[in-house]
């Protein structure tokens, strides 16, 4: 009978929950349920001045959704602040519902794409990644001309963001935030927890973008640094040295080859037309650059390496394809580069380490198209660091190229409550199911002391591509 009186118990408070979650934020966003699944989420959309500070201003659209706790909600949600300046952090909703069930057992988990992407009044260009050179300059000149009749781009920076971000917390009825950021969003992570002391329960940073100063300037130094540092590894490990014993003469050889004669290749694009697209050393660069982004990528250069210097360009003809999407709207990119970026350019430090294999040519094309957009100049206290006895989580990984563990170090010198965790052989992009439950158990318990990290040194090391 007891057993009985549990199970109807049980079932009982399953169903109150279930109808109580069906009840919340009826005035504000939409029930949705998964396809195939009894999974729902909230979504809807937040009405906010493109200018807070001009209640004149235009009203634009911010794309809201919620994957509810899956009991009575903490007061405090979770906010994902997503990178790459700046990725819609909604496109990652099937990670979170899949991927976070310590968090979810009592918090519900904010997604809110920023102002000038995907859903918030998306800044897009619709350029093809095929386009380069004046071209592309030409090509922006005539984008920003339209996106200026449609918003004021000086206002589609972090810190307007952040107040968007603060007035969806009040309206959803949160009294705090765990602002949870990775790369660029590390940097809007921060720059809430400034603005909103009050409202930030916890912080979490992965792979740390500085304020106080551009990282434009170290980007190809970096990037080098970490090419040269993986072909030493593969001249130290026996089985990528056996396999391709003479790795580094052979990419000396291939890039400069190319540099000479860049190779001529038949693409396809989206809706297989044939496209023909030139590969030189920019471009080898490029890809070296992107597959320096994880550890598995990396793992597959000597290889690539290899195939280049035997002729076997089919190799790359995956990265060159052009595609005319991208993940990140070209004009939300610019309109944060051009306002946070350019003020903080040290031009002789760029100048003086933007030389190697990577050069600085891209970055040349980014200053050029700075000179179209409209830009403000944000409050100082844009700048300043975070000093905060506030609970911070800092990740950074051994080997990212992008934002080395120094970024993360100098961050953490202003912090009171901080653990700073250097996560062996982790490149920029690399994100596994260790790092996410570390990082659930600092937002869940709100402290890092007794953090268990022992997961980081247990990864299996990978073996270098081509090598048995």
């Amino acid at each position: 009978m007891r057993k009985l009186f549990l199970i109807i118990l049980t079932l009982t408070l399953i169903n109150t929950t279930a109808v109580s979650q069906n009840k919340r934020f009826v005035d504000q966003l939409e029930l949705k349920k998964v396809e195939g699944s009894e999974e729902i989420y909230y979504e809807g959309y937040f009405a906010t001045l493109e200018n807070h500070d001009n209640p004149k201003s235009n009203t634009i659209q911010i794309h809201v959704i919620v994957i509810p706790a899956r009991a009575d909600a903490q007061k405090d949600a979770v906010t994902y602040l997503a990178g790459g300046g700046v990725l819609p952090a909604t496109r990652f909703k099937n990670i979170f519902m899949n991927n976070a069930e310590l968090l979810r057992k009592n918090r519900d988990i904010l997604l809110v794409d920023q102002r000038g992407t995907y859903g918030s009044n998306p800044l897009e260009c619709g350029i093809s990644s095929d386009v380069n050179g004046e071209a592309y300059i030409e090509a922006m000149r005539d984008c920003v001309e339209r996106l200026n009749e449609e918003a004021d781009l000086s206002y589609y920076t972090t810190d307007m963001a952040m107040r968007d971000l603060d007035a969806i917390r009040n309206w959803l009825g949160y009294e705090s935030l765990n602002v949870w950021g990775t790369s660029y969003g590390t940097k809007a992570a921060r720059t809430y927890a400034k603005m909103f002391p009050d409202k930030t329960r916890t912080i979490t940073l992965h792979g740390v973008v500085p304020i106080n100063f551009s990282m434009w300037p170290y980007d190809s130094f970096l990037a080098q640094l970490a090419l040269d540092n993986l072909l030493v590894d593969c001249e130290l490990d026996s089985g990528c040295s056996k396999t391709y014993p003479n790795i580094e003469s052979q990419y000396k050889f291939v890039y400069e080859k190319l540099k000479k004669e860049p190779q001529i290749i038949n693409l396809l694009l989206e809706d297989s037309i044939s496209y023909s697209a030139s590969f030189g050393h920019n471009e080898l660069s490029s890809i070296l650059y992107s597959l320096l982004y994880t550890n598995e990528g990396s793992k597959t250069i000597p290889w690539l390496i290899d195939q280049l210097w035997n002729e076997n360009y089919d190799v790359v003809i995956k990265n060159l394809t052009p595609s005319s999407s991208h993940r990140i709207p070209v004009g939300v990119s610019f309109c944060i580069a051009c306002n946070e970026e350019m003020p903080r350019m040290n031009y002789a430090a760029f100048e003086k380490r933007a030389m190697g294999d990577f050069g600085n040519a891209w970055f040349k094309q980014q200053f050029e198209v700075c000179k179209l957009f409209p830009t403000r100049k944000l409050p100082d206290t844009f700048w300043d660091p975070l000093t905060t006895d506030i609970p911070v989580l800092i990740l950074s990984g051994s080997k990212d190229h992008v934002t080395p563990p120094a970024f993360g170090r100098q961050v953490s010198h202003t912090l009171e409550n901080v653990n700073h965790i250097i996560m062996p052989g982790k490149g920029h992009d690399d994100i596994d199911f260790c790092m996410l439950e570390v990082i659930q158990h600092f937002i869940a318990s709100g402290q890092h002391k007794k953090l268990n990290t022992d997961c980081f040194y247990k990864s299996e090391s990978l073996l270098f591509k081509g090598v048995d």
